[in-house]
């Protein structure tokens, strides 16, 4: 892989990992005082938390004609000045993750070696949310209803389009990601979103049985979506 293709790639992931973490910060900052059973269920519902509350204020921007990124990116950057106890909150986490792992390099060394070995056995699968898409619905009206936002800085009737009046939840989330970046970094939002679907559902399993029952649930969670994502597009086609 060239210098050139490793950097749209690194792009992208550096992109959906900001989007999450941005989602992260404002769902933890509403959810700060709620006690979770687990660090994966913390994330999930923190972060499915903070992509609503993102679709709230692109939302928002749309309906006051205000969508443009040199107005978004301050907008994005005051909500998270505003989420300041959270990294209170971060700061006492570290100090305790510090006292638990000092003294035990050996298998954080171990961990991020195994980390990383996951990570480029993966590497294939991670690469398909890069492609441009082609896929009926992004083309025929999500990613146009985005398009058709952006280009009039607002969130106007769209009565050209198959289906000009339907809740815009994750077309917010499309048009702050082609506002921002481009149309493959709205693939990686859609990655996102069944990660956090998966990781709740485990966190759920977790909480209600084991770790091995919340890791069987996502397993079927994640395929059971991709069967009914395959069933719409088969449907949208008759």
């Amino acid at each position: 892989m060239d210098i050139g293709r490793l950097g749209f790639v690194l792009s992208h992931w550096l992109a959906m990992v900001l989007l999450a973490a941005i989602a992260y910060i404002l769902g933890r900052r509403i959810l700060l005082k709620y006690s979770f059973d687990s660090r994966i269920e913390e994330l999930a519902f923190s972060t499915g938390l903070g992509l609503g509350v993102l679709v709230w204020i692109v939302m928002l921007l749309g309906f006051l004609h205000l969508l443009h990124w040199w107005i978004a990116v301050p907008v994005l950057i005051a909500c998270l000045l505003a989420c300041l106890p959270v990294y209170r909150s971060w700061t006492a986490d570290l100090a305790g993750w510090i006292r638990k792992v000092s003294g035990s390099w050996g298998r954080i060394i171990f961990a991020v070696i195994v980390v990383a070995l996951i990570i480029a056995a993966l590497l294939p699968i991670l690469l398909i949310p890069l492609y441009p898409p082609t896929g009926h619905d992004a083309t025929s009206y999500h990613l146009p209803f985005a398009r058709h936002f952006i280009d009039h800085h607002a969130i106007v009737m769209t009565p050209h389009l198959r289906f000009p009046a339907i809740t815009m939840n994750v077309e917010m989330l499309f048009t702050l990601m082609l506002l921002l970046l481009d149309d493959i970094s709205t693939q990686l939002v859609s990655l996102l979103t069944l990660l956090v679907t998966v990781a709740a559902v485990i966190g759920w399993g977790k909480r209600a049985q084991s770790w091995r029952s919340g890791i069987w649930a996502g397993a079927l969670v994640r395929e059971r979506l991709q069967e009914l994502d395959q069933s719409v597009d088969r449907a949208t086609l008759l």
